[in-house]
């Protein structure tokens, strides 16, 4: 009886393997990443409503004042402007001391990879309220000061909360000064995820997605933002 040769791959048959292999990679990786940057933007959607469902809880007992910071808007806006309302571990602190926020991982969006000025601090969930700190705990900006039955806004085009920028939002910086968000932030450059004061969840994709949440804006002087 004859016997049949086993024959391996030749090393030419192996390499073209590999590099179809390869090419087959390379073209399906962009396609992947895509994809799964489409289902981080989707879970930071989630984020930004549900954190909007809790503000909107806190403002129904609190004479519809979306949550502050150090000082209640209404003794903060004495001057006409609101001066002391500190950062997002401030009105952060406020929320989970009055039992409306226990779950951090609302604060981080699965896209967010580094914070802060220089880009070197990793995002991470705070494990505890003492330990919360809005650079590497926090991947949202928060437009402070909207009273949902007073304001003189349109609800739905006034921003509450948004991806924020890898550079400080906060203090100074007004609408039409703030930084640009880069490829370093959260969803990459020219891109953010916004809730408006409706509700609504909307992304932004434009070259200056940094101001344009605020274009809308009447009274801008009675608003803060906040990171």
């Amino acid at each position: 009886m004859k016997k049949v040769e086993k024959r391996g791959f030749t090393l030419i048959e192996l390499l073209v393997v590999i590099a179809i292999i390869v090419l087959l990679a390379s073209i399906l990786y962009p396609t992947v990443g895509r994809a799964l940057e489409r289902g981080r933007r989707a879970k930071c959607a989630s984020n930004l409503q549900q954190l909007g469902l809790i503000f909107l809880n806190f403002a129904q007992d609190n004479q519809g004042y979306l949550p502050w910071g150090r000082v209640s808007i209404p003794d903060d806006l004495k001057d006409g402007r609101l001066n002391e309302q500190g950062n997002m571990r401030a009105v952060t602190t406020n929320l989970y001391g009055r039992g409306y926020i226990k779950d951090f991982t609302l604060l981080v969006c699965p896209s967010d990879k580094v914070d802060g000025d220089g880009n070197n601090t990793p995002v991470s969930i705070a494990k505890e309220i003492s330990r919360f700190n809005p650079v590497g705990n926090c991947s949202y900006l928060y437009i402070i000061g909207h009273n949902v039955l007073t304001s003189p806004e349109r609800h739905s085009v006034a921003p509450v909360l948004a991806d924020e920028a890898n550079k400080q939002e906060n203090g100074s910086l007004q609408a039409g000064n703030m930084p640009k968000i880069t490829e370093l932030d959260n969803h990459g450059a020219n891109f953010r995820v916004v809730l408006y004061l409706d509700g609504h969840v909307q992304p932004i994709d434009s070259a200056d997605a940094s101001n344009a949440i605020f274009d809308y804006l009447v009274n801008p002087t009675i608003l803060m933002s906040v990171d």
